[in-house]
This record gives structure tokens, C-alpha cells and sequence, in this order.
């Protein structure tokens, strides 16, 4: 009935039959409901009338401060007067039952609009029954992080104080309960459990005193474990660090030295050479996903770079002497020895690197080459073009995902009229521009004054950053394809610098050149280089693949020729790095291009060209080499030009294989002409295939025998 009436028609109604005190609690609840399905007006009087400065049943007051803590509709000071209930100590189980109703009802509704809202839950923290739950409320909260942290930073603090009670569980619902409970959550797979939430919370948000607050009860509980020995100190200070690299934040240059020089005087004060590896560990994992401009990134490397060095020079020092036994000394000392080994490894071959990895100037890259010791040399090298090349896989990936689906058009489309041709945009150029598409899942376009969008091409985690409208200065034309008429734009710093795939690409071509240099390690690693130079030349076009055979050296032997083609064909190159390839091969090793070459002809596929044929029996014609097979379905697709270069060529071989090409393009019909011709080859078997052939596809005797009698006669009286 009351549905049924107009808002305020069963407004009145609501209040005058549902909402008094004598109303009883289920209508009255039920009456609450009612307010916000019929979307009454001005519900807060309402609720501020059934409330009764909360002398309310607890019902009531829970299903009141459910509506008021999930709705958007108040403004917070209107309603915190309701929140005050939890401060009253006269019925501490009505206070129970209240918060377990609210608090399920902030489960379901992870957004919360109220600000203070955390620090009422962290109340509800110590309200017996609740305290498990309130920190899962709090773990599930999407807004309001620094009031969330700080609320979870002080139920940490309460853990550790509980820690030194012996709570006397009496009887259910007592203090010694809340005891309990915040002593089970102090437990290390709880505690970790809320560090590790706060860590993928988004804390860069976050105040930062807040954050250090919360740090400084984790690392307090690191030290304990630490000095008591633990086993899960480490666990614990993977967390904290965790966490701790969120205050590294993009456009605070000035914190990030002071942030890290403390961080690594507290850790040095240990005394355990352990924990500064988990922190560069850390620090290398973080950095390269906070989205830096490349200015930024230059600078972050600089302070990295400091840190690594004094790293280096100090904790992970190793004493040569002793490790290889030239020095005497105990196995204590040997072990701590090979220890700090491990770490100086860990730090120059996989942090440091994986740092570099994402562009750097030439200047960064040779700081770490200078340090590395010769035994280490190669590995960092394949760390580095490694860390490359499974970035380069990932982006062909999302570039074949965008082949297969198309992107949602913007407004005015992907084109622009009066725009700079494609062909008519240079390599290197400098341009600016403006975000007209940004997608999760293709990343980000720009006009940048040409008839087609740029792509964008900067980190997954930096894509969220780039709006429709935002202008982008200083990006460079790093690719351009006119057939596809795509083009492919970096940002750059000041220096021209830029961080992403290509940057990545320059630091991996500058670690092989690096390695290639020494004489000794090119000769004893030639294999392993050879597959480095595989990958950066798959990843090039087929015009770079000259400049990239520089990167190893000297010029290759012809075994050596042919072990780098036999790579460079196993990572499945185009069609046109294919074909530049063998020819290149053909010059030192004409047979082994011929073996190779149907690898081309598979590759390219519908693609493939009549020079391709015409090039390989070219090869073959001279240097008197066998032309290889042609399969059924290169056979059933040459081009007609193909086919005649092989029915004139002066190889036998060649003339049988226009046979079988034939066989398998003519299975009825007329008799081609090129088919009659091949009937009367100078070659018996080439004449015998041609002519049975000829008959298969009911071709009639042409006089072959009576000019095989004359032939015969003739070559009779040649000889009289």
C-alpha cells in the first residue's frame, strides 16, 4: 500500500505508523528499509526521529548507521553524531551486536564515503567478537587510504601492546576476549597478511607521515624477530620494504635520496649484509613500474647507481684472498665470505641490470660494465638482452591482439584530413600532439599533425596516465610502416633520452658490443653470442641487419655465417629478414643459403615473390648446386614467372621440378605450352616426365618417335 503513495504522502505515513517507539522494532526497521526503496525525501530527519539520541533498540541503531555509513546522499558532519554511539560504555553487548551489523554491511560496500570512518572501525577493533573482522573491513576499504593505514597502524600497535598480557578468558564476550583476539593478530601470517595489504593498496595516495607511521610498527616488529632469530625476520622485512618503496614517489626528486639513505642506515646498523640485498632487490622491482618521466628516471638511476656502488664497496665487499684460498681462515668467516659473493652477483647480474635494462645513457650502462668481473661478464650481458628481449615478446603479443580486435574509433576517427602523410614523416623527428585514444588493453594514440594517430609507446603501468586531451610534449618518431601506415612515438627526456622497449633495445645492442669486444670471451662464447645477436636481429628489420652484424665484431667465418642464420631462422623472422638474411649467407656459404632457402619460401607463404624462386635457382645455376624441393603447396602456388625462369634454366633439376609444379597446377585440362616444350628436353628423364605428364592429361602423340627416327638418322650420319 505505502508503494503504491507518493514520496511524501508515504513519508508521513512512515513516520506517524512505523517509526514510534511503541511501533515495535521490526516495524521500525522495516520502516527504515522503506525510507530508502521509496527514495523518501529528507530521510536524515527521519532517522534522527526514530534514533532518539540513540536510546534506540540496537537494531535500529545498527540498521541506521548501515543506510548513513554507505550512502553519498550526507554530508559527513550531518551524520557523525551517530557514530558517536560506539564512545558509550553503559551496554557494551548491544555495542557488540551494532558493530557486527555494520560491519558486515562495510564488507559488502568496500567504498566507503565517510572519512573517519576507518578510525570508527578501528574502534570496533576492541569490541569484543569484532576485532577480526574490523581489520578485514579495513583490508577491503577502496578509499580514504591514509585514514585506512592509519586505522590499521593503530590496531597494530594495540597487537603489540596485547602481546605483553595474559588475558583470563573468563567467559565469552569479555576484555580478556579482545586480548586474545588482537594477540592471534599479531601472529606473523595475520600481521604479514595486513602488511602485504597495505602494500597493494594504492599508498602512493597515501600521507606520507601516515605511511612512516605504520613503517615504524613493521620494522619494529622486524627487529624483534631479528635479534630474537626468527625464521620469519626475512618474511617480515620483505614486507616492510614492500611498503616502504611507496614513498619513492615520481616529481619528489628531493625525498628519494633522504628516503633511501635512511632506509639503508637503519638496515646497516643490523649488521647483517642480508637485508641491504633484499633492499636493492626491492628497490629494482619498484622503481621501473612508479611511472618516471625519462628526466626522472635518469636522476633515479644516478641515486641507484650511488647506492649500488657503495653496496659494492662496502658490505659486499669480498675478500679475494681468502675465497680462493690463497688466505687462511675459518669457516665462519668463509661462509660470510661466500655470502657476500652471492649478494655482489645478485646485485650486479640481476638488480642493477634489470634497473638498466629500461634505458639508460651509455655513461650508466658502462659503470656497471667497468665493475663486473670477467667471470660475470657474459651472464650479465644475457641478463641484459634477456630482460629485452621477453619485453619485446610481451609487446609483438599485445601487437598481435590488436591486429585480431579492433579498437573502439574516437570521435573523428583514426584519420585526420589535411594531416602529414605517413611516408612523408622522418625517423628522429621531434613532435608534440594530443591523447586521443587511451585503452587498457591497446595503449595510447596521439595526433601529432599526421593523417593517421601515433601510437605511444611507454610502459603498461604509465598508460593509465594519459587522458583524451592531454597534450604530450617532446616525443620522437622512433618507427614508421607506410603500408600499415603506423607510427611509433617515444616521450624523451631533455637529452633526447627515453625509457620503454627501444631504450631497452639500445642498452641490450650496447651490452653485446660490450661482451664482443674481448677477443677472448667472443672466441670462447662465439655460440652464446650468436644467439644474443639472433634475438636483436629478429627484433630489427631486415635494413638494420647489416648494422647489427657490426655488434659481434669482426666479420664471421662461414661456419660461423651459417650457425648465426640457423638462430636468427629458429626465432621466426619475417619474409623480409628471411630473404635479406640468405642472401647475405650466399656470399660466403652459396650452399648452405640454397639448403636454408625453403625456409623462406614457408615463411613467406601466399607472400612470397617470383625472385624468391628466380634468386635460389640463380644460386644453384652458378654454382652448380642442386635446387632444392618444392612441397605441394609451393608447388600449387608458384606465380607464372617462377615457373618459367625454372622451365628455361639450364639445370635438369630445375626443368623436373617445372614438371612436378605442373603436375600439381594442371591435374586436367589442356596441356600447358611450357609442358610441350619440356617434351622434347635434351634430358631423357626430363623428356620422360614431360611426355607422361602429357599423356595423363590426355595430350596426343605430337610425331615424338617419327622425330626420334629422324634424330636418330641424323646423329647417324653425324657420325658417318
Amino acid at each position: 500500500m505505502i508503494s503504491q503513495l507518493s514520496p511524501p504522502r508515504a513519508r508521513v505515513l512512515i513516520r506517524q505508523v512505523m517509526l514510534p517507539k511503541k511501533a515495535g522494532v521490526g516495524l521500525q526497521v522495516a520502516g527504515l528499509k522503506k525510507i530508502v526503496d521509496l527514495r523518501i525525501p529528507d530521510p536524515l530527519e527521519l532517522y534522527t526521529y526514530v534514533w532518539r539520541k540513540g536510546e534506540c533498540q540496537r537494531d535500529v541503531v545498527g540498521s541506521i548507521l548501515s543506510k548513513v555509513a554507505t550512502s553519498s546522499e550526507f554530508k559527513p558532519e550531518d551524520v557523525r553524531i551517530y557514530f558517536e554511539y560506539f564512545d558509550r560504555t553503559d551496554n557494551p553487548d548491544d555495542q557488540a551486536h551494532v558493530a557486527q551489523i555494520l560491519l558486515d554491511q562495510l564488507l559488502e560496500q568496500p567504498e566507503w564515503v565517510l572519512p573517519y570512518l576507518p578510525k570508527v572501525v578501528s574502534k570496533l577493533a576492541l569490541v569484543p567478537g569484532a576485532t577480526q573482522k574490523s581489520v578485514s573491513a579495513l583490508k577491503t576499504c577502496t578509499s580514504n587510504v591514509s585514514d585506512v593505514v592509519e586505522a590499521l597502524t593503530t590496531i597494530i600497535i594495540c597487537c603489540r601492546l596485547a602481546t605483553r598480557t595474559d588475558p583470563k578468558l573468563n567467559k565469552e564476550g569479555t576484555d580478556g576476549r579482545v586480548l586474545a583476539d588482537l594477540i592471534n593478530l599479531h601472529s606473523f601470517s595475520n600481521f604479514s597478511d595486513i602488511v602485504n595489504c597495505v602494500g597493494r593498496m594504492a599508498v602512493d595516495e597515501c600521507e606520507p607521515q601516515t605511511l612512516k607511521a605504520f613503517l615504524a610498527e613493521v620494522m619494529r616488529r622486524w627487529r624483534e624477530d631479528a635479534s630474537s632469530g626468527n625464521s620469519s625476520a626475512r618474511a617480515c622485512l620483505t614486507c616492510a620494504l614492500t611498503v616502504w618503496v611507496k614513498l619513492l614517489r615520481p616529481g619528489q626528486q628531493d625525498t628519494w635520496v633522504k628516503e633511501i639513505s635512511a632506509m639503508e642506515e637503519r638496515l646497516m646498523t643490523e649488521g647483517n649484509f642480508s637485508n641491504l640485498d633484499q633492499f636493492a632487490q626491492a628497490l629494482a622491482g619498484y622503481v621501473p613500474g612508479i611511472g618516471l618521466s625519462p628526466d626522472e628516471w635518469d636522476q633515479m638511476l644516478a641515486v641507484l647507481r650511488g647506492l649500488f656502488v657503495r653496496l659494492l664497496d662496502g658490505p659486499f665487499l669480498v675478500n679475494t684472498e681468502a675465497a680462493e684460498d690463497k688466505k687462511p681462515s675459518d669457516e665462519t668467516f668463509k661462509k660470510e665470505n661466500q655470502s657476500r659473493e652471492t649478494c655482489r652477483l645478485d646485485l650486479m647480474v640481476d638488480y642493477w641490470t634489470k634497473l638498466l635494462s629500461h634505458g639508460c645513457s651509455e655513461q650508466e650502462s658502462n659503470e656497471l660494465f667497468s665493475r663486473c668481473p670477467e667471470k660475470w661478464k657474459v651472464r650479465l650481458a644475457q641478463s641484459l638482452i634477456n630482460s629485452w628481449w621477453n619485453r619485446h615478446q610481451e609487446d609483438s603479443a599485445r601487437e598481435s591482439k590488436q591486429a585480431a580486435f579492433q579498437q573502439e574509433r574516437p570521435d573523428g576517427g583514426w584519420q585526420h584530413k589535411g594531416g602529414k602523410k605517413v611516408s612523408d614523416i622522418q625517423v628522429g623527428s621531434i613532435v608534440s600532439g594530443v591523447v586521443t585514444n587511451s585503452s587498457n588493453t591497446f595503449g595510447v594514440y596521439v595526433n601529432f599533425g599526421c593523417e593517421k594517430d601515433g601510437k605511444l609507446s611507454v610502459p603498461t603501468s604509465d598508460w593509465k596516465k594519459y587522458r583524451v586531451g592531454d597534450k604530450v610534449e617532446r616525443m620522437v618518431v622512433n618507427k614508421v610502416n607506410v603500408d600499415r601506415k603506423f607510427v611509433d612515438l617515444l616521450v624523451v627526456g631533455s637529452k633526447g633520452q627515453s625509457i620503454g622497449l627501444e631504450a631497452s633495445k639500445q642498452v641490450a645492442k650496447r651490452a653485446l658490443k660490450w661482451i664482443s669486444s674481448n677477443s677472448e670471451l667472443r672466441s670462447t662464447f662465439m655460440v652464446t653470442l650468436q644467439k644474443m645477436l639472433a634475438k636483436v636481429i629478429v627484433a630489427g628489420s631486415s635494413e638494420e641487419f647489416e648494422a647489427n652484424l657490426t655488434l659481434l665484431g669482426p666479420a664471421l667465418d662461414a661456419k660461423e655465417s651459417v650457425g648465426l642464420v640457423q638462430l636468427v631462422l629458429d626465432e621466426k623472422p619475417t619474409a623480409a629478414l628471411v630473404r635479406t638474411v640468405l642472401l647475405w649467407l650466399s656470399r660466403s656459404s652459396p650452399d648452405d643459403a640454397v639448403r636454408l632457402w625453403p625456409k623462406l619460401i614457408a615463411c613467406a607463404g601466399k607472400e612470397v615473390q617470383s625472385s624468391d624462386f628466380q634468386t635460389v635457382l640463380s644460386l644453384c645455376e652458378k654454382h652448380n648446386l642442386e635446387l632444392p624441393k618444392f612441397t605441394q603447396a609451393v608447388s600449387k602456388a608458384m606465380p607464372r614467372e617462377a615457373l618459367s625462369s625454372l622451365c628455361a634454366s639450364t639445370l635438369a633439376e630445375a626443368r623436373l621440378a617445372a614438371i612436378h609444379v605442373l603436375r600439381e597446377q594442371y591435374k586436367s585440362g589442356t596441356p600447358p605450352e611450357d609442358l610441350r616444350k619440356l617434351c622434347m628436353d635434351t634430358v631423357p628423364v626430363v623428356k620422360a616426365a614431360a611426355r607422361d605428364h602429357w599423356v595423363a592429361l590426355g595430350g596426343k602423340d605430337e610425331g615424338w618417335q617419327k622425330k626420334k627416327e629422324a634424330q636418330d638418322d641424323e646423329d647417324d650420319d653425324d657420325d658417318a
